[in-house]
């Protein structure tokens, strides 16, 4: 969902996705929980869609061509692959950029995960204990408090993920972190405390969703950690919980023991942000698979220099933009983690539950404000059929689209990163965007 508030903000009630409008604290709509949300919602429901009729199966009408290709990132900065509609285990989702974690104990105990989904709309490392080995589970040293090991009740639009907080070493490509950072490891039936009341009542378990798409999430977003000092200062967040002999209660969470963005810990250069470079695909069905990169750093020359040719636009407290639609003032996010655009089109045809099916592709036109509030160029978003994309097999599509996964907010996800080179910068680095920006 979105970002913070300021910390007397109330706390929001369960469900969690009717915490995307209300005034609620960041810890309760989550400062960074835009991401993977929409995909996990979402995703299951395009996978299943079609059933092959001739109409269903025929393509729509062209559209217009995509963005050109970005040019590519510097060479010099440390870089990982990311990959989309190529997946080491497992069937491929749609629109799912995935990127290989190397995770190293304070012992040394190391492993490279594959398959972790790359989420700009959160912040921190989160994986499957499925995932790890049984060396490197049993040598991982636990976060914990004075009242017991330190749990996250992590939120997202569609549930949440519980699991014990474990510090390790994080390594993305070439760039790595300069200390051991508080991670979370979900679904570890054997090291963790059975989830509460208190957290099963914010929303269903997500960790059999997220199975069928990825190994754990990659949150790097413009946010230092996942909560932030309303979890520092408040216990009823519903995020924290401290578990000793297996019962829990609701807890604080001093910033240092808060599961941390990855990118904030890096070496000094490559700890202010990161770009996410994919290639261009054809509208409106796009291409089986695509990869791109994952470079960290903003402040080489080479970074600063396409910074300085590029829109910048700075994010609110909640990780959040202006914007305008078709000459209508909203507020969105720019979301790797979600695998459409989502947003509420009246009369646009919707089917398989929440994507949209027009018979044509259509055009809507965003613009993006600026810490002025002038707006930036115009973007083309464009939304076909869902299902005929679908029933193409193709995993790279840009023009997909569903209804609003957060009320009110517009989710420009996965399809606004094709054909461009897109930063985000995290908060505290620049005084004309204090909690941080997206460029490009």
């Amino acid at each position: 969902m979105s970002a913070r508030l300021p910390p007397a903000a109330p706390c929001c009630p369960s469900p969690p996705a009717a915490c995307a409008a209300a005034p609620a604290a960041r810890a309760a709509e989550g400062r960074g929980w835009r991401g993977a949300a929409a995909l996990l919602a979402l995703v299951t429901a395009l996978a299943g869609c079609g059933g092959g009729g001739s109409d269903a199966a025929s393509a729509p009408s062209p559209a217009p061509a995509p963005p050109p290709a970005a040019a590519p990132a510097p060479a010099a900065a440390p870089s990982a692959t990311i990959r989309v509609g190529i997946r080491s285990s497992g069937r491929a989702q749609i629109n799912t950029p995935l990127v290989d974690v190397t995770l190293c104990t304070e012992s040394g105990v190391c492993q490279t995960v594959t398959d972790v989904l790359v989420d700009t709309g959160s912040a921190g490392l989160r994986l499957s204990a499925a995932a790890l080995d049984a060396r490197l589970l049993a040598a991982l040293s636990p976060v914990g408090t004075a009242a017991g090991a330190l749990h996250a009740c992590a939120p997202f639009a569609s549930g949440t993920l519980w699991g014990a907080l474990w510090l390790a070493r994080v390594q993305v490509g070439g760039a790595q972190t300069q200390q051991a950072i508080p991670v979370q490891v979900y679904e570890d039936a054997l090291r963790a405390a059975p989830r509460p009341d208190g957290c099963s009542a914010r929303g269903p378990d997500l960790a059999a969703s997220l199975a069928a798409t990825a190994n754990g999430i990659l949150g790097i977003d413009n946010f230092r950690q996942d909560c932030g000092p309303t979890c520092a200062a408040r216990a009823d967040t519903g995020f924290y919980f401290t578990c000793r002999d297996g019962l829990c209660s609701p807890s604080t969470a001093e910033l240092a023991r808060q599961t941390r963005n990855p990118v904030s810990a890096f070496a000094p250069g490559l700890d202010d942000g990161h770009f996410i470079t994919l290639s261009g695909v054809p509208l409106p069905n796009g291409l089986p698979s695509v990869e791109g990169t994952l470079r960290f750093g903003l402040s080489s020359a080479e970074a600063l220099a396409r910074l300085a040719t590029a829109q910048l636009y700075p994010l609110d407290a909640r990780g959040q933009l202006g914007l305008n639609l078709n000459g209508t003032s909203a507020r969105g996010f720019i979301d790797s983690g979600s695998n459409g655009y989502f947003l509420d089109l009246p009369g646009l045809p919707v089917c398989s539950q929440r994507f949209y099916c027009p018979p044509r592709p259509v055009e809507y036109t965003v613009r993006l404000r600026q810490s002025d509030a002038r707006e930036g160029p115009a973007l083309a978003m464009v939304i076909a059929d869902a299902q005929a994309a679908a029933l193409t097999g193709n995993k790279a599509l840009p023009a997909l689209g569903g209804t609003a996964a957060l009320a009110g907010l517009v989710d420009l996800g996965l399809p606004l990163f094709y054909g461009r080179s897109l930063a985000t910068g995290l908060e505290g680095r620049r005084p004309d965007a204090p909690t941080g920006f997206v460029a490009f």
